[in-house]
């Protein structure tokens, strides 16, 4: 990283991109950009107090939700940063988020009371409750065909509407219960995938599931693909898989006419209205040769996949070829990977250089950094929790100094993140 002071290194990320100094910035390598401390050019009014440990965007948007550490979630306009109201759920950390956009609806537990309410997101109201027997607990899925959302219970799957909460459908599961894990990511460390045993399609038709048996040790990862309109299950071989490949994650097309399977061996690319596998791209990358599918970009002409140490690459869904890549270097590898829903942008949180990284899902070059009001080089960082808007414009990021939203191109703070029930941020 270059060597420079405080000051000058905060004056420099924040400076404009039109060339010279900022532009040999923003192309350099993340080992050799120095941040130290606070940035200079943000007042201490700035720094929004509603700081979280999680958060989600609506799939349109609309909403942004975060979850604060003393407990509760916030929910804001995902727009303008404005504070709607306060739920006061039973959230566990490692169920996933279910925010609808169209319905303005969360599903989630409630505190001390049995079966999963469904929140309103405007006023923090619970608007209706999905009965939850005590024998017969429910796993959230996610959310299903045009208002609805799909659970899982011993031995079944069911849709449930978000407006009245009444069941409209339900068919058998290829799988039981106990074999549902908050994460199966077949060797992929957590931090770097918050993929799940399963995947819902953008507009919830499909439900792609895995399950990777506990015996034989090493046994392979077997999937299902569910048809939630046509109430149907098949399974899903990818055509060369091997023995003991185990699930990274799946990941679907915006218009759900493809799947890709990714595995600690490669990705397989599965034409679902033909029913026919397009193309494989094999995992030769770093270490272990790991490599998870993770989502679609350019209108499903391209996936753009994590791979070992976060290595980023694009992929020609057509013929398998990598398109571009990019590796951090071996003493910044570790960090938490997040991309836009329409796969236009990926940023990557470096835990040792504790800066946000900021990369182009149809070309996987980098297009720029954000230092979320304090950003450091090899210390103990102060990890940063962030998310990122469907359309990879905006990304909501907080830490113990400050929360805000921030624009990925500019490095430019949008709006700080304050809600007037928490106390104040404490001056530098």
């Amino acid at each position: 990283m270059l060597r420079m002071t405080r000051r000058g290194a905060a004056l420099l990320l924040v400076a404009a991109c039109g060339g010279g100094v900022a532009d040999r910035l923003r192309d350099a390598p993340i080992t050799e950009v120095r941040h130290r401390g606070f940035r200079t050019d943000l007042p201490d009014s700035d720094r929004g107090n509603a700081v979280f440990d999680d958060a989600v965007f609506s799939a349109d948007g609309a909403f942004l939700v975060t979850q604060h550490h003393l407990g509760g979630l916030r929910v804001w306009d995902g727009h303008t940063g404005t504070r709607l109201s306060h739920l006061n759920p039973a959230r566990d950390g490692n169920e996933p988020w279910i925010v609808d956009g169209a319905t303005a609806r969360y599903v989630s537990r409630r505190q001390g009371q049995a079966g999963l309410a469904l929140f309103d997101l405007r006023t923090g109201a619970v608007a209706a409750v999905i009965p939850e027997p005590a024998d017969s607990p429910a796993v959230m899925l996610g959310l299903g065909p045009a208002g609805s959302v799909v659970i899982a219970r011993p031995g079944v799957i069911e849709i449930w509407s978000l407006d009245s909460a009444t069941r409209r459908a339900s068919l058998v599961s290829p799988y039981p219960r106990e074999r549902y894990r908050p994460s199966c990511t077949g060797g992929v460390f957590a931090t770097y995938n918050d993929k799940k045993c399963w995947e819902l399609s953008p507009k919830g038709r499909w439900l792609a599931m895995a399950v990777t048996p506990d015996q034989p040790p090493n046994a392979r990862s077997r999937f299902a693909l569910l048809d939630l309109q046509a109430l149907t299950t098949v399974n899903v071989t990818p055509p060369d898989s091997v023995g003991d490949s185990h699930l990274a994650a799946f990941a679907f097309s915006d218009d759900e006419r493809l799947l890709a399977i990714g595995t600690d061996r490669g990705v397989w690319i599965r034409d679902l209205a033909e029913g026919k596998w397009v193309s494989h791209a094999s995992g030769q990358h770093r270490r272990n040769a790991l490599l998870g599918a993770m989502g679609f970009a350019d209108s499903g002409a391209r996936l753009v996949v994590l791979g070992d140490q976060m290595q980023v690459s694009t992929i020609e869904v057509a013929t398998g070829h990598v398109l571009g890549r990019i590796e951090p270097p071996t003493d910044d590898w570790e960090g938490i990977f997040r991309m836009s829903r329409d796969g236009s942008r990926v940023v990557l949180y470096h835990f040792t250089s504790d800066i946000l990284e900021v990369i182009d899902g149809r070309t996987s070059k980098r297009t720029g950094w954000i230092c979320p009001f304090f950003c450091n080089s090899r210390h103990n960082p102060v990890p940063v929790s962030f998310v990122l808007s469907p359309d990879g414009r905006t990304v909501a990021a907080a830490h113990r100094y400050g929360a805000g939203l921030w624009n990925p191109t500019s490095d430019r703070l949008i709006m700080p993140l304050n809600d007037s029930t928490l106390p104040p941020r404490r001056p530098r």
